[in-house]
């Protein structure tokens, strides 16, 4: 047998990647999907407009993504769930000045307050499991447990679209896994909140529209004008070399390797942690409070107190007695110094 190379197992990821997204999720630059509508809308439409290959640590990623379903698969396989369930929808909608309609277009339709003609906005949501009680499961991976604001954005158009496919009112919940150190959470049960449809609405038109508007554009990357979004996952994005959002006067040559070195160095020290983490999850599994001796090595582990302050209680108090807390609090500001590499 023939040793497989790093680049053979990447086109082989690639390959079973791009298989398994038609097979579950069929063209996704045809319609916006709910994991689209928790992203940047510039990622979202570039996307869908100007895909491009994803390294190997995305390609690794994914495949955690489908892991956790599996494992959930198997968990959850006496209450038989449907797994991968398509809910969409297309919303009528006016290019001009955005409003839109819940009704369906059965022709033609024009705005009822400029007259322009309509467009129709795909919405689409592929739902990891869903149960016989109208309960939307959305699973996650990632190295914390953490539930992120655009899972919620997600979910919450999942269950919009499940209402409106059904005429049922769903609940959702959010289960997130980390594989290296085996942690769950789980978040939930939401419900279906009408006060946000129309920002997810909205946030659809926006991310269509630019996918209308790069159809027209030879280079949508460095041409396109829509809206950005930095956040933590920025460092993933394989757009990140030509974003608005990252750009600003060049270095010289000469601080390039400067960088390409603290950069090394926060990878480092972010893997160093992690094994540290690990190291002591362990060490807290076999000891009980006390002093040990290993070889030259002294261990002891005890239990320590701290003292925390619950500000909200400390702010009702305060406006109780007709005064702000922010009058008691101080600003100050200090440099956040932040590398990462555009691919």
């Amino acid at each position: 047998m023939t040793i497989p190379s790093i680049e053979k197992l990447k086109n082989g990821l690639a390959k079973a990647q791009q298989y398994n997204t038609a097979q579950t999720l069929g063209d996704r630059s045809q319609y916006i999907g709910a994991s689209d509508l928790g992203q940047c809308p510039r990622k979202a439409v570039l996307s869908k407009t100007t895909p491009k290959e994803p390294d190997l640590a995305s390609l690794i990623r994914f495949e955690r993504g489908h892991l956790v379903e599996e494992i959930l698969a198997g968990a959850m396989q006496a209450y038989k769930p449907d797994r991968q369930v398509e809910l969409e929808a297309d919303v009528p909608y006016c290019p001009e000045c955005r409003c839109w309609t819940t009704q369906p277009a059965s022709g033609p339709m024009y705005c009822p307050d400029c007259g322009h003609p309509m467009r129709l906005l795909p919405l689409k949501a592929h739902c990891d499991f869903v149960f016989t009680d109208d309960l939307i499961l959305e699973c996650k991976s990632s190295q914390t447990t953490e539930i992120r604001d655009s899972w919620r954005t997600q979910l919450q158009t999942q269950m919009l679209l499940y209402e409106h496919c059904t005429g049922r009112s769903p609940q959702g919940c959010i289960l997130v896994i980390d594989l290296a150190r085996g942690e769950i959470n789980i978040a939930g049960p939401y419900v279906s909140d009408p006060v946000l449809v129309p920002d997810i609405i909205q946030r659809g038109i926006e991310i269509w529209e630019g996918v209308v508007a790069a159809s027209f554009i030879s280079d949508p990357e460095n041409a396109l004008d829509i809206k950005t979004e930095a956040g933590p996952l920025c460092g993933f994005c394989g757009y990140l070399a030509s974003c608005p959002a990252f750009q600003g006067g060049e270095l010289p040559n000469g601080l390039v390797g400067f960088f390409e070195e603290y950069l090394e160095a926060c990878k480092a020290e972010k893997e160093a942690k992690a094994q540290k983490d690990a190291l002591r999850d362990q060490a807290l599994a076999i000891l009980a409070p006390g002093k040990y001796m290993a070889g030259d090595l002294r261990v002891s582990l005890s239990e320590r107190g701290r003292t925390g302050t619950d500000m909200k209680s400390v702010a009702d108090l305060l406006a109780e007695l007709g005064q702000d807390i922010t009058a008691y609090q101080n600003r100050t500001s200090y440099q956040v110094l932040d590398v990462k590499a555009a691919r």
